[in-house]
């Protein structure tokens, strides 16, 4: 495992341990079952995330361009693909779904972990951070 990936999955826990753990808290809808949405929600943004870091991250190791052009695109196509299943069987397959707590921590896993992405796929490409 190299640097950028142990601070992304650093990064990842983190956010992991305090993100759904404050929503449960803070019930912020008031839902019931909220901590079921917020379960669900965050674990969907990390099924989709993790695979989108590592295609990104080997993408930008490749020599070329079009790798990291395959690379990004399977990202991006990763990421609406995850986004629709998991709406719709979250929504369609639990009976009385928590849906504002699981588009809270779907989308709050979603920015907070492309921040997490971005930050260590640009700081890994830059040549000083190589040396």
């Amino acid at each position: 495992m190299n640097r950028a990936d142990r601070r992304f999955a650093l990064g990842t826990l983190l956010l992991t341990a305090v993100v759904p753990t404050t929503l449960a808290a803070l019930r912020p809808f008031g839902e019931p079952r909220s901590a079921l949405g917020i379960a669900a929600g965050w674990g969907a943004a990390l099924l989709m995330m993790v695979p989108s870091y590592l295609l990104v991250s080997r993408a930008l190791a490749r020599p070329g361009s079009t790798g990291f052009l395959q690379g990004v695109m399977g990202g991006m196509l990763l990421r609406l693909l995850v986004t629709v299943a998991a709406t719709l069987g979250f929504g369609l397959l639990v009976s009385e779904p928590p849906l504002k707590a699981f588009v809270l921590a779907y989308f709050l896993g979603y920015g907070l972990l492309t921040f997490v992405e971005l930050r260590v796929v640009t700081r890994a490409s830059r040549p000083e951070a190589r040396a």
